[in-house]
């Protein structure tokens, strides 16, 4: 039996997403990293912990606080399954039962637990690197070895513009 029932006025408890910016993790900001090669040589390499897609580093990572949000609604649906019951209104599909509410100091108070275990969840994933496919040390590797490529060409192609001169009347 539902607790509740089609036009009954009720307070849903939600979360509201709010978009934060806090300084990258890695390079604090900086947009760069420092690496100390096995010889005892610097360079500096471009910061992959703040970097999105193809995009450059932006010195920041960004996270969605939550907030609790509570919101008046007119229940129109009522959806049986053989766990629960869950309820439907405007611009919104189904939700628990477990966050509708007849007094609206019983929503806040599930709204600010639904925001703090999301923001628990967020602060946890800040810290770790996702879906990087190469390390730190692979990417100093690579652009040391574009470099010693590089020079390697410019030397050859210095060696021949020499002997073109010469032969040049």
């Amino acid at each position: 039996m539902s607790k509740y029932k089609i036009s009954d006025k009720v307070w849903y408890a939600q979360g509201k997403r709010i978009e934060k910016r806090v300084p990258c993790p890695d390079c604090f900001g900086q947009k760069a990293l420092t690496v100390i090669r096995g010889d005892g040589s610097q360079v500096s390499i471009e910061c992959v912990g703040c970097a999105t897609g193809y995009e450059p580093p932006r010195g920041y990572i960004t996270f969605y606080e939550q907030i609790g949000d509570v919101l008046e609604v007119t229940i129109d649906r009522i959806g049986e399954t053989a766990l629960e019951t869950e309820y439907g209104f405007k611009g919104c599909y189904y939700v628990k039962e477990t966050d509708l509410f007849a007094a609206k100091e019983d929503a806040e108070q599930r709204a600010l637990v639904l925001a703090e275990e999301h923001n628990q969840e967020e602060l946890n994933k800040i810290n770790q690197k996702e879906k990087h496919n190469r390390s730190w040390a692979w990417n100093v590797h690579y652009h040391n070895d574009c470099i010693v490529r590089a020079e390697k060409q410019l030397a050859y192609h210095k060696a021949k513009l020499a002997v073109a001169k010469i032969k040049t009347p």
